[in-house]
């Protein structure tokens, strides 16, 4: 996290916490949770906080914690950010290649819209 001025700025999410079982044993992915939030409140910072997202890229690992599972429904992480991202990794993971497409969780960002608003 950034900070500056009046603004906090996130670079990256992290893989989230919305894996099942399954992925969690292809990925060998071990105690994920909510670390980026528990993150921030040690500096008193909740998600409504957060003023910009930076994605350097749409892998999993990197856009994962863009939302979370809340009684059965995705919402986004941080709803109040305006989510920035190149446009050519964008179109990219809305297109993947097979040999990329097991990088890209579409779930993790489809709700967004271009410009990098959630609805």
């Amino acid at each position: 996290m950034v900070q500056y001025e009046d603004k906090n700025v996130i670079v990256d999410v992290g893989m989230g916490s919305r894996w099942s079982d399954k992925e969690k044993s292809i990925y060998k992915i071990h105690n994920q949770d909510r670390g980026l939030l528990n993150a921030l409140a040690q500096h008193n910072l909740g998600p409504d906080d957060i003023d910009d997202v930076v994605l350097t890229h749409l892998h999993f690992d990197h856009a994962g914690g863009l939302c979370f599972e809340d009684q059965g429904e995705r919402k986004v992480t941080f709803p109040g950010a305006r989510h920035w991202l190149q446009k050519r990794n964008w179109d990219w993971a809305h297109g993947a290649t097979a040999r990329d497409a097991g990088s890209y969780r579409i779930n993790d960002f489809s709700f967004f819209d271009a410009e990098g608003s959630p609805p």
